[in-house]
């Protein structure tokens, strides 16, 4: 995988995204608050029974359907208000954040009641196919098609009188054997095309993002940063902070703080 959780210098973009989201509903509450008294209400009317998979063609669906279209404004009100914009564009992942979160809060009210951020389902694919950094070739091409093969099925012979535990024992082979061929497969193909791993820059400094989103001035969240052990820069240098948080932004896609090039506070 391009990004791998037992990997620190490589966590997935959307681990980021989400520990972002943590730190920024904890400094402002207001970004749950208002998403729970605002959109849910809207949300569980226009889906009374709920969205099984919250992923980019339930939004895009979403998007071209008129009868979502007031849930849509409400949800890129929300993301524009909170500054969860990509070039000045309510930023997708954020949106789609925004929908499996409703869709966890209104199946599971003690999700609700604890303001659990929900997951989205393949909002970023494991080796994307250009835009995002990953698993590269040596030639530049991003690929993902041979990650998608997913092994097929047993079905249980349950008529012809398999029992479930032969048909578990032989479930548990099936898979083992696919994993052994698949692992093999995908292997051979990135030795093959040269792939590696790039680090997703920045990633150290998503809490000082969330905190300069809420308007923390840089020298405080110099001092925490320092205090984490971070390598911070020079005493009265805030540049390496700012630089930090904006790497953050980029490499989660958001716009960093407007206020970030104008002064250094």
């Amino acid at each position: 995988m391009p990004y791998l959780p037992t990997d620190p210098d490589n966590p997935p973009v959307e681990n980021a995204r989400a520990v972002f989201l943590e730190f920024y509903g904890h400094l402002q509450p207001e970004l749950l608050l208002t998403l729970r008294d605002r959109v849910l209400p809207l949300f569980c009317l226009q889906y009374p029974t709920g969205l099984t998979v919250i992923d980019a063609a339930d939004l895009h669906q979403m998007l071209a359907e008129p009868p979502h279209r007031e849930l849509i404004v409400e949800v890129t009100a929300w993301a524009n208000n909170f500054g969860l914009t990509r070039n000045g564009k309510p930023a997708e992942w954020a949106m789609l954040f925004a929908l499996a979160t409703l869709e966890l809060w209104q199946r599971s009210l003690k999700a609700l009641e604890n303001l659990k951020w929900g997951q989205p389902a393949g909002l970023q694919e494991e080796f994307p196919f250009g835009g995002e950094p990953g698993f590269f070739s040596l030639t530049g091409e991003p690929d993902g098609e041979i990650f998608l093969t997913p092994p097929q099925t047993p079905i249980w012979n349950w008529a012809a009188g398999e029992s479930e535990r032969e048909f578990r024992q032989r479930y548990r082979l099936h898979y083992a054997k696919a994993a052994e061929q698949y692992t093999a497969m995908v292997t051979e193909e990135i030795r093959r095309r040269g792939w590696i791993r790039t680090p997703l820059a920045g990633c150290e400094y998503v809490e000082a993002l969330a905190m300069r989103k809420v308007g923390k001035g840089l020298v405080s969240i110099r001092t925490l940063m320092r205090r984490r052990g971070m390598n911070v820069g020079c005493e009265g240098d805030l540049s390496a902070v700012a630089h930090g948080i904006e790497r953050a932004a980029n490499s989660i896609h958001i716009d960093p703080p407007t206020t970030m090039r104008r002064n250094l506070k």
